[in-house]
């Protein structure tokens, strides 16, 4: 057995040999092909020597560990150690090798292994036979192997050596042998610095210059680092030459420039120089500047200082002193300012300067300093000190116009802007009155000074109510004025600006009633056109329902009649807003210049209200049905539409017809009013006259103004002749008084007296003619008084008579609700109860012919009247068709409506006459209108206060705003009991006021005073004043309370005696509280009251 093992152990040796030799070999052409690899990319790319170092490394390393690994394992391998390749290794290696030996040799060494000592014959006779098969069989050649790979170790050795005599390899392989030097690779150009190392000063411009030598490439990257930034820029070849130029330099910086190949299989990456440093040596820099401005002490500026680092320009006022002081970043040699005439040396104290200058022009200069080193500021930045003149005051006027009228309240609004450079020291108006007559006597121009709270103000917002009561200006003259305004110019003098000429036309008497006279015919002419309309509409309104009649569908062109009828109404409309309009224009002139005693204003202030009331809601209502009815094409409902349109249209021409009439009779009651205003004005130019002789005026003059007195006289005969013609169709009576008095002696005496004194300069005649035109005043003012109290007698005896019927009705109707209690449907009373209700049917017809005459009379009867009548007869007749119809109850509901009806009706009357007796009445007038006249004086002088807001500082302007705050919340209250007083619709004006004040009041709670809360107490005051004019206090009073009445009686055939006495006044105060039980609103219930306290205090006069 021994043999056996020793050939396998002899067969793992050379095995182990045979692995090592074939193993080195493969390891040896590894690593010279990567080495021949690695030359080929040395020969390409010029490895860098920091690289081909580790590529060494690692080289050398693998080739050292590969060979040892390949010796440990031979060693292992050859003595068999941790058992490998043991010898049942071997043999099954043997066995997988020889097909004859195969597992032969492995059970031997089993058979060999096994422990049993029975049969050990037999194992040795087994070994013996494996033993001599082996020995007869060629296991391995090892020699013939080992030789082929001796051949193999020899052919790469000699390989390896002829590639290293490659000549393209040797010198790559050369660089790799010597890996830890740096080659360089041939390049094609070579890239220099001119410039190099250099030392600037900051801000200067540096260029940089480089060379190239070879074949040059178009661009180079030019590289350079600041605050640690890397900044690339590409620079052109000029010549081989590359320049880059930095513009003001002010740090040190290092820089270099470089080429990058743009091939990746080259010997070199790039081409670059070496690296530069450029030093910069700072020049001194101005790192503070400022310059304190001491202005002159009357602009009332602050001393304050401007700091100019990157601005160059300041503007400071005349007079002025300017400190310059400033700092550099470096220690200073010197400094000065260098101006174009001369140069003006700085204060130095280590780095900072500074230099108190005086200014009187403008002054452009540079500021220059040194350094230790006499290294210059660069670039030293100009500047330029504006010396700002003082100009002028501005001023703005807002209010009034160039041109515009002044009226008798002699108030002229001024809201003017006042703006001055340092402050205003003194406001003037400048004014001259102009007369057209006497142009060569026309007055020299004076001057009034506007009191300043506070002078010096650079903004001053002059607003206030300039009273020119004391100038002597008469109608026909014209007031001239400017606004001037002084500054407070101490050093080139004071200066003086004036606003834009204004013309104030004082008008004459008889243009200002030309002027009303002709808005009211334009009134007149509308109203007419107004009427021509309607009366067209309603004829086409008949004739539609006739066309409607005869045929079952409307055409084309009734549509579009209807709807042209629709535009017509909307035209109507827009002429009524005019009407308006033209109404208000009136009252505004006859306010401002009392041209209208107070019951004339009174009646087109009630105009106005009612001319708002002619188109009525039910008007439109009507028309939108209409239109509904044509889109549905239902004729019974067109028709129904067109009757109810026509009836409103029917309605609107009656309201309009009583609005013309009445509009007709206050024309007449103007012309009466016209006629005193001239009589008053000749005696008022008479007394001018008279004065004149007394002064001994020029007898130029007083010609002059006789002669106008003459031609005034003849206008008023005249006028008096055309106002005679147009009321003879009101009142007969007072035409006659008017053409009396027109050839009446004393008018023919007065005629000849006036041309004396036109022909002859005597005091004496001038006298005579004041008396007589003093006597004519009277005439005038009886035949006034009259007019005024035909009308009211003739327009109460008118409403009585029409009560004392609705009351009859009223008790007609109240009986038939009493005898119509517990009827039932079948009664035979019925009959009878309709019969009294047709009875009271008939009475309303009656009734409403005597309200329409009446409404044409007077604008009191209230216009809600005729729709209480329209429901009346609408209920009568559902009462009297209900009862036919055996419905009791419905019926029984209707007759209650109807009584309330009557009651409403009655009710309206009686307030209308209460307001046209009350509005006759002149009752505590001027004790209203002293309290009027002190409420005016008093918001006068808050607005004035209020104008002073502005200029106050905050704390003052706090304190003031409490105290007009306290003021106007006094003032309201007083109003509102001045109102409270006076109750009525004349008082519109004052409640307008009052809410204005309402408004004042919240803007001075909330501390926002601003211009409209200023436009507000403008207006107040205007109302207030215009009030003054116009406005009429009532007497009212609540001492008798109502009551409610049960059971009354009335006996109606004695009524109209009884009114005129005290015992049956109890009978209107027992029908006036049943009416109240309707739901009559409180204000209402007081007009009432007062009505009926008023008619006890008539009766008891008589």
């Amino acid at each position: 057995m021994n043999e056996i093992l020793k050939i396998l152990s002899n067969y793992r040796k050379k095995s182990a040999f045979r692995f090592f030799l074939k193993r080195f070999n493969e390891l040896l052409i590894i690593f010279v092909t990567v080495f021949i690899i690695t030359a080929i990319f040395e020969n390409i790319f010029y490895i860098k020597s920091t690289l081909k170092e580790k590529i060494a490394i690692i080289y050398i390393n693998l080739f050292f560990i590969s060979l040892s690994y390949l010796l440990l394992r031979f060693i292992i391998h050859y003595f068999s150690f941790f058992n490998f390749k043991n010898y049942d290794a071997i043999a099954k290696e043997i066995g997988n090798t020889n097909k004859k030996i195969k597992d032969k040799l492995l059970n031997a060494l089993q058979i060999n292994n096994f422990k049993d000592k029975s049969n050990s014959d037999l194992k040795e006779y087994a070994i013996q036979t494996i033993y001599k098969q082996i020995l007869k069989t060629d296991l391995i050649n090892f020699s013939k192997k080992n030789k082929i790979e001796y051949t193999k170790l020899f052919l790469i050795i000699i390989s390896s050596g002829l590639i290293l005599l490659i000549p393209i390899l040797n010198q790559p392989i050369n660089r790799l042998i010597n890996f830890g030097k740096d080659f360089e690779p041939p390049l094609p150009f070579t890239l220099e610095s001119i410039t190099k190392n250099k030392s600037i000063l900051s801000n200067d411009d540096l260029k940089i210059e480089l060379q190239a030598y070879g074949s040059t490439p178009d661009t180079i990257i030019f590289n350079w680092y600041d605050n640690e930034i890397l900044y690339k820029r590409k620079i052109s070849n000029k010549k081989n030459k590359f320049t880059y130029t930095f513009d003001n330099v002010e740090k040190d910086f290092e820089y270099w420039a470089n080429y990058e190949n743009p091939n990746f299989f080259s010997k070199w990456e790039e081409i670059k120089t070496e690296k530069y440093l450029i030093d910069i040596k700072q020049r001194p820099k101005i790192v503070d500047l400022a310059f304190k401005i001491e202005p002159p002490e009357y602009t009332g500026l602050k001393n304050y200082t401007e700091n100019y680092k990157n601005v160059n320009q300041i503007i400071i006022p005349n007079g002025s002193k300017v400190s310059i002081s400033g700092q550099s970043d470096k220690l200073l040699n010197s400094a000065w300012l260098k101006t174009s005439e001369k140069r003006i040396n700085l204060e130095i104290y280590e780095k900072s300067f500074n230099k108190k200058i005086f200014i009187s022009d403008e002054m452009i200069f540079s500021l220059h300093c040194l350094d230790k080193e006499l290294i210059p500021n660069l670039n030293p930045k100009q500047y330029t000190l504006t010396v700002k003149k003082d100009n002028p005051p501005n001023i703005s006027v807002q209010k009034p116009l160039d041109e515009f009228e002044i009226n008798e309240i002699m108030i002229i609004p001024i809201n003017a802007n006042i703006i001055d450079d340092y402050g205003i020291k003194n406001i003037f108006i400048e004014y001259q009155v102009l007369s057209e007559d006497f142009p060569e006597f026309n007055q020299n121009k004076k001057r009034q000074k506007i009191n300043i709270i506070e002078e010096n103000n650079k903004n001053y917002n002059l607003n206030f109510n300039w009273d020119i009561n004391n100038i002597a200006i008469s109608m026909g003259d014209e007031l001239h004025f400017k606004i001037l305004a002084i500054d407070n110019n101490e050093i080139n003098g004071n200066q003086i600006s004036e606003s834009k000429l204004m013309i104030g036309k004082f008008p004459s008497l008889e243009s200002l009633f030309s002027e009303i006279e002709d808005i009211e015919s334009e009134t007149q002419d509308i109203m007419d056109d107004i009427n021509s309309s309607i009366e067209e509409i309603s004829e086409m309104t008949e004739n539609l329902k006739m066309e409607f009649l005869k045929s079952e569908e409307t055409n084309w062109e009734q549509e579009k009649k209807i709807e042209d009828s629709f535009e017509e109404i909307e035209k109507i409309s827009s002429q009524i807003d005019e009407i308006e309009k033209n109404i208000e224009e009136i009252i505004k002139k006859a306010n401002e210049n009392q041209l209208f005693d107070n019951q004339l204003i009174d009646k087109f202030e009630k105009f106005q209200n009612l001319i708002q009331e002619v188109m009525s809601q039910e008007l439109f209502e009507a028309m939108q049905e209409l239109q509904n009815a044509l889109k549905n094409m239902d004729m019974n409902k067109i028709s129904e539409a067109l009757e109810n349109y026509n009836f409103n249209m029917e309605q609107f021409e009656k309201q309009l017809d009583q609005y013309m009439e009445m509009f007709e009779m206050a024309l007449a009651e103007q012309k009466l009013n016209e006629l005193s205003e001239k009589i008053e004005n000749m005696i008022k130019k008479q007394s001018e006259i008279i004065n004149d002789f007394s002064n001994n005026q020029d007898e130029y003059v007083i010609d002059k103004k006789t002669s106008k007195q003459e031609h005034r006289f003849n206008e008023f005969n005249k006028s008096l002749d055309e106002t005679s013609e147009i009321i003879k169709n009101i009142s007969k009576n007072i035409s006659n008084e008017l053409l009396e008095l027109s050839q009446s002696n004393i008018n023919n005496e007065t005629k000849e007296l006036l041309n004396q004194q036109n022909q002859k300069i005597s005091e004496t005649i001038s006298q005579n003619a004041k008396r007589n035109l003093n006597d004519i005043q009277d005439i005038m003012s009886d035949i006034n008084q009259n007019f005024q109290e035909e009308l009211s007698n003739e327009l109460t005896e008118e409403f009585i008579k029409i009560i004392d019927n609705l009351l009859s009705m009223s008790n007609q109707q109240e009986k038939i609700i009493s005898d119509s209690n517990g009827i039932k449907s079948r009664s035979p009373f019925l009959k009878d109860i309709n019969r009294k209700q047709d009875n009271i049917d008939r009475q309303l017809n009656q009734i409403t012919k005597q309200l329409t005459n009446l409404s044409n009379s007077t604008f009191f009867v209230n216009p809600k009247i005729n729709r209480q009548i329209g429901g009346l007869k609408s209920s009568i007749s559902k009462s009297i068709s209900n009862i036919e119809q055996k419905q009791v109850t419905t019926a029984f509901k209707e007759h209650e409506k109807i009584l309330k009806y009557i009651n409403n009706i009655t009710f309206l009357l009686l307030l209308s006459l209460e307001e046209m007796q009350s509005s006759e009445s002149a009752s505590g007038f001027e004790q209203f209108m002293k309290s009027l006249e002190k409420m005016s004086n008093q918001q006068q002088g808050i607005n004035q206060m209020s104008m002073q807001l502005g200029q106050m500082g905050m704390m003052q302007q706090k304190s003031l705003i409490q105290e007009l705050l306290k003021q106007q919340s006094e003032l309201r209250q007083q109003l509102e009991d001045l109102i409270g007083d006076n109750p009525g619709e004349e008082t519109g004006g004052l409640s307008n006021a009052g809410d204005e004040m309402d408004e004042v009041i919240i803007d001075f709670k909330n501390n926002n005073v601003n211009r409209k809360t200023l436009e507000r107490q403008q207006r107040i005051l205007s109302k207030m004043l215009d009030s003054q004019k116009s406005l009429t206090q009532k007497d009212y009073s609540k001492k008798r309370k109502s009551k409610t009445a049960s059971n009354y009686e009335l006996d109606s055939k004695n009524l109209n005696s009884e009114l005129k006495i005290i015992e049956n006044n109890k009978f209107y105060i027992d029908a006036m509280e049943a009416a109240l039980q309707e739901d009559i609103p409180n204000d209402y219930q007081n007009i009432t009251r007062l009505y009926f306290l008023n008619l006890q205090k008539n009766n008891n006069n008589e």
